[in-house]
């Protein structure tokens, strides 16, 4: 008798051992994920980003609005760790409220849900700092400037646009001259025109505009010379011999330019005109004399004597 009472609480031990494995296996598994780093970042006067980070991959979604208690939610099924979603067509200057949403988890700031502030429209127009040079040798023009990064900048020679292009941020040094003084941050995009056709041996006139991400523009005008021509430099007869310690030298250059005259090495005279008039000390024997014009668009003539 009691050895059957025995077997009974045996299996009935056995049973409950197995009823409570059975059960545990069955049981739903804690998840242990966390959600963490919510933030709000490249907020715009219409946009932001949201982020946050989850202990494990899981789902993303975002519950956003106006006013807390009318919330509208976004979402995607991929399972992620870092989570990102780019709210659009916000309001500007405005404050959204918002909580994150991940495997049925969520972070809500404790229940104070977390907040960010859209921006003011951009109105401002962005800045450009460009140099037009007077005159270019030749007709082909090249030209660079800064304005901020990503705008987009077409050239106009005469009004008829000849190219188009956008600033790149660079990460070296400009060498453009910010006349302007104008704040480097506002600079961080470089451009650059090249090989810009201009009409020969007149005035051009250039217009360079730059207009931002939101549409705001500016322009910049300036008149360049294209000289396609070297400058002529005349000479009256010179003799080959003369019993004079000096000549009295004339010539005439076809356009204002900039000329010196050496005697061998050695610097005689300079200066800027139309006509050259010069005395020129003369040594026994043989005088070796060179002269050296260069017009405003950097053409350069030299005649030996």
């Amino acid at each position: 008798m009691n050895t059957s009472k025995n077997k009974i609480q045996k299996n009935l031990k056995h049973l409950f051992t197995l009823f409570v494995i059975i059960l545990f296996l069955n049981l739903p598994i804690i998840s242990a994920l966390e959600i963490s780093n919510v933030k709000a970042e490249e907020i715009t006067d219409n946009s932001a980003v949201v982020k946050w980070e989850t202990s494990e991959p899981a789902d993303s979604f975002i519950h956003y609005g106006l006013e807390k208690e009318k919330l509208q939610t976004v979402g995607d099924a991929n399972k992620i760790t870092s989570h990102q979603f780019l709210l659009e067509i916000l309001n500007p200057q405005s404050t959204y409220y918002y909580k994150v949403e991940s495997n049925s988890i969520t972070n809500d700031n404790n229940g104070g849900l977390y907040s960010f502030t859209t921006l003011a429209p951009d109105t401002t127009p962005p800045e450009l700092e460009v140099k037009f040079p007077e005159f270019i040798a030749g007709n082909k023009l090249t030209i660079s400037g800064r304005t901020e990064i990503n705008s987009h900048l077409t050239i106009k020679v005469n009004n008829i646009t000849a190219s188009s292009t956008t600033a790149k941020e660079s990460i070296q040094t400009s060498n453009i001259n910010n006349s302007n003084n104008i704040p480097e941050q506002k600079l961080k995009g470089e451009f650059t025109f090249t090989d810009i056709i201009l009409e020969n041996n007149q005035l051009n006139n250039i217009t360079i505009q730059a207009q931002d991400q939101v549409g705001n523009s500016i322009a910049q005008n300036g008149v360049t010379f294209a000289d396609t021509e070297k400058p002529k430099l005349s000479l009256g007869e010179i003799p080959s011999l003369t019993d004079k310690n000096s000549y009295e030298l004339l010539a005439n250059i076809s356009e204002k330019a900039n000329f010196e005259i050496f005697n061998g090495n050695k610097s005689v005279t300079k200066g800027e005109d139309i006509i050259i008039t010069a005395t020129l000390n003369l040594q026994e024997g043989q005088n070796n004399f060179k002269i050296v014009v260069k017009d405003k668009a950097g053409w350069e003539v030299t005649k030996e004597l």
